[in-house]
């Protein structure tokens, strides 16, 4: 197209100019300096010439005679209150440029898509000449501009200021001015239970098993209140130091050892057995030894055989008191036994197992020599036995075995109920045939023994214990996704300057760009990496996470449902196919 044809006498030329470029693509690319820097002002538009440089190029047009025509031919089929639902070709609900007003709210988001970024209105992008022009007009409302906040929780006012910020983890979708929660696509591969990593829950583990930190479900020991003995999971709660056994109910008693003993300290703070009467423990306690007693005696028996010493002279020894007189009287008052003071005897020898008191009289003498507990043969007893001991016949303290209901395991005194055979092992006193989880190899199902080695993340399904991707085809079952969300339509990946380069105007042209093709915004990724969702770029804009640049997709329309990224999530995950 000559520039002759373009070239602009009055201001109604102007206007058939204007609307030349716009259908008839008068585009021709100025090298010149930008345009902003040459412009002064207004131009005559008597010598406008779209093959000038940039000042020259650069004119103002008002609302009326430039700008509403423009609006009218490019921008209306989307952003017009006029339009509702899937004619608005996704544009928001709430941006409309019906009236100047409107055109005004929007000055700075129109100025940076169709002047400066040239990806609106969406199909053929603006010439240059046209789109220096509508930044002059957007240049000289913008100081007077109304902030336009209405309905909007982020993102700009329109007047170079922001409606707000969105909280943390939350992303701002620029065309709407609302905050949005990023998708999150959870994961149980190779976990029987635990959180999925988006709040959801892998499975739960079955009583008496706790979820680990790797997210499997192991035996939960249970020591509570037990220093030894069986944890209930194969394991021990603990070891007994020498000389103790563990008890059923799992704590360490001390063992009484009298082995060699008559009487003394058993080891655990009871006794082998007491002495008599004028008797001590022997050092080795292997036997009890008389004490000879001579305190304030100077004569007569020190009670262990031998003397307290001897009269001299006509003096004679009072053998009761001990002490050496002129005389002796004998004394047997209330006495029918023993010493009468002088030598002689108050009565008869006493019977049987009977013994003569201190006091002169006959009365049963306790046994406990060697007994640390039992009858001491007077009606009495030699001491009692703590809990989880009994008395022998010996009269000795010993350990109580019991295998009541029980057919392995510890009796309670270091000895065995019995031992399991085969594959059982014992638990609380049973043979059981503890199933022997098997994983190998396996990222999901069972594990042959009622729990788990794993679960999928929906869509994945478990197939002889992989995870497995349902089998999706791009044409047949992602396509019509774009085309139902208004991603492959004029307003974005589409026309001659589809947005980042992106075409999805068809399901070959769009598989061609998509699969194996490195992202414009972040060239070391790929858009869609075959077999791996997690690592395709596509997946990060639709969901918002992990972006490298711009906003989460679809842009200005309503985010993808679970269902829909399901099917895309397969789709990759089992091959990205044509």
């Amino acid at each position: 197209m000559s520039s002759q044809r373009c070239l602009p006498r009055a201001r109604v030329v102007l206007f058939v100019g204007v609307l030349c470029a716009l259908l008839s693509g008068c585009r021709k690319q100025l090298t010149t300096q930008p345009w902003r820097a040459a412009d002064s002002g207004t131009v005559d538009p008597t010598t406008y010439s779209p093959d000038a440089g940039a000042s020259e190029c650069s004119q103002s047009g008002d609302y009326q005679s430039f700008v509403q025509p423009l609006i009218a031919q490019r921008c209306l089929s989307c952003h017009s209150a006029t339009k509702s639902g899937s004619a608005r070709n996704s544009a928001p609900l709430n941006v409309n440029f019906d009236t100047e007003a409107e055109v005004r709210a929007q000055a700075q988001a129109i100025e940076l898509r169709a002047v400066e970024q040239r990806n609106m209105p969406p199909g053929v992008a603006l010439d240059d000449c046209t789109a220096r022009a509508l930044g002059l007009y957007l240049d000289s409302v913008k100081p007077g501009c109304s902030a336009a906040c209405s309905d909007r929780q982020c993102g700009s006012d329109g007047c170079g200021g922001s409606c707000g910020s969105c909280p943390a983890g939350a992303v701002c979708e620029v065309a709407t001015g609302q905050c949005l929660a990023p998708m999150c696509i959870g994961s149980c591969e190779a976990a029987a239970c635990g959180d999925d990593g988006c709040g959801a829950s892998c499975g739960d583990c079955a009583t008496g098993k706790t979820c680990t930190s790797a997210r499997q479900c192991v035996c939960t020991p249970q020591c509570d209140g037990r220093s030894c003995g069986d944890d209930g999971c194969g394991g021990t709660c603990g070891t007994c130091g020498a000389g103790e056994v563990c008890s059923l109910d799992g704590q360490c008693n001390c063992v009484p050892d009298c082995s060699g003993k008559v009487c003394g300290d058993n080891g655990c703070g009871g006794s082998c057995g007491t002495c008599g009467l004028d008797q001590q423990c022997g050092a080795d306690q292997s036997a009890c030894v008389c004490v000879p007693s001579c305190a304030g005696k100077n004569c007569g028996s020190d009670g262990c055989g031998g003397t307290c010493g001897s009269c001299k002279g006509a003096l004679v020894c009072n053998t009761r008191a001990g002490q050496c007189s002129a005389n002796c009287t004998p004394d047997c008052t209330n006495r029918a036994c023993g010493d009468d003071g002088c030598g002689g005897s108050c009565g008869p020898d006493c019977q049987g197992t009977q013994v003569c008191t201190k006091l002169g009289q006959c009365a049963c003498a306790p046994s406990c020599v060697g007994r640390a507990c039992g009858p001491d043969g007077c009606g009495g007893s030699c001491g009692a036995c703590a809990q989880d001991t009994s008395c022998s016949s010996g009269g000795q303290c010993v350990c109580t075995a019991n295998c009541t209901n029980r057919s392995c395991g510890d009796d309670g005194c270091g000895g065995s109920c019995g031992s399991c055979t085969g594959s059982d092992t014992c638990q609380s006193g049973a043979c059981v045939d503890v199933c022997v989880p098997s994983c190998a190899g396996k990222t999901c199902g069972d594990d042959g023994c009622g729990g788990s080695c794993g679960s999928c993340t929906n869509p994945q399904t478990c197939n002889q214990g992989q995870c497995a991707w349902p089998d999706k085809s791009f044409a047949t079952d992602v396509y019509p996704i774009f085309q139902s969300t208004g991603c492959a339509d004029m307003a974005c990946h589409s026309g001659a300057r589809p947005a980042e380069g992106l075409a999805l105007s068809s399901a070959s042209g769009a598989y061609q760009a998509l699969v194996n093709v490195a992202a414009s915004q972040c060239g070391t990724r790929l858009r869609v990496k075959p077999g791996s969702p997690a690592s395709s770029y596509l997946v990060n804009k639709l969901t918002g996470l992990d972006m490298c640049s711009g906003s989460k997709m679809p842009k200005g329309g309503s985010a993808l449902t679970t269902a829909q990224m399901n099917v895309l999530s397969a789709w990759i995950g089992s091959g990205a196919k044509p």
